[in-house]
C-alpha cells in the first residue's frame, strides 16, 4: 500500500469514527410503562421519573439522525408484515407516550419517532415502510392526544437496526423506538 492509499484509509477510518454515535435504548417489553417512567428515560431531569427494564448499547455508523449519547425507548409497537397498521396490542404503549407528551413540564419538548422493519424484502422498500410506520404512530398520537405535529419528528431506519440477539428477519424487528427530539 502506498503512502496516499494509507493516508486515505486513515482519513476514512477517522471519518467513520467521528460519525459513529453511541446510543442507549431502554427496552420496555413485558409491561406497559407509565408516562412518568417514559419521561424519566427520555427527558431526565425534567420528569422525576426513573427508567426501568433492560438496557442495551449499540454503536451505529452513518449520518446522524439524533445527537450522540442519546437515550431512547424501545417498545413492542407491532405491525404485520408489509403493513404500517398499528396492531391493537400496541396501543396501550402508545397511549403512555401520548400521556407523557401531554405533561405540562414537557410542553416544549419534541419526540423523534423512529420506525424499523425486519430484513425481509428489498432495502429501499423497508426504508419506506419504516418511515410509514413512524408516520402511523405520529398520526395516532396527534389524533388521540392532540399533540402538535411540530413536536413529533419521524425517521425511517429500515432494516438497519435489528435488535441485539435477533435474526434480521425476526418479526420483533418490526417496531418503533422513541428519542428526545430537541
Amino acid at each position: 500500500m502506498n503512502h496516499k492509499s494509507s493516508l486515505f484509509l486513515g482519513m476514512l477510518v477517522l471519518f467513520s469514527v467521528q460519525i459513529a454515535q453511541a446510543e442507549e435504548v431502554i427496552m420496555f417489553t413485558d409491561q406497559v410503562p407509565t408516562a412518568e417512567e417514559l419521561a424519566g428515560a427520555l427527558f431526565p431531569g425534567q420528569s422525576g421519573g426513573r427508567p426501568v427494564k433492560m438496557k442495551t448499547r449499540s454503536l451505529q455508523f452513518g449520518r446522524k439522525a439524533r445527537p450522540a449519547e442519546t437515550t431512547g425507548v424501545g417498545m413492542p409497537i407491532r405491525f404485520d408484515l408489509n403493513s404500517a397498521d398499528i396492531k391493537p396490542e400496541s396501543k396501550p404503549f402508545l397511549d403512555q407516550i401520548g400521556m407523557m407528551m401531554q405533561m405540562e413540564k414537557l410542553a416544549n419538548e419534541k419526540l423523534l419517532i423512529e420506525g424499523h422493519t425486519d430484513a425481509l424484502g428489498p432495502e429501499e422498500y423497508n426504508e419506506m415502510l419504516s418511515r410509514k410506520r413512524a408516520v402511523a404512530v405520529k398520526n395516532y398520537l396527534m389524533g388521540k392526544f392532540n399533540i402538535s405535529p411540530e413536536r413529533l419528528l419521524v425517521s425511517g431506519k429500515g432494516e438497519s437496526g435489528a435488535l441485539p440477539g435477533t435474526k434480521p428477519t425476526d418479526p420483533m424487528n418490526r417496531r418503533v423506538q422513541f428519542y428526545r427530539g430537541n
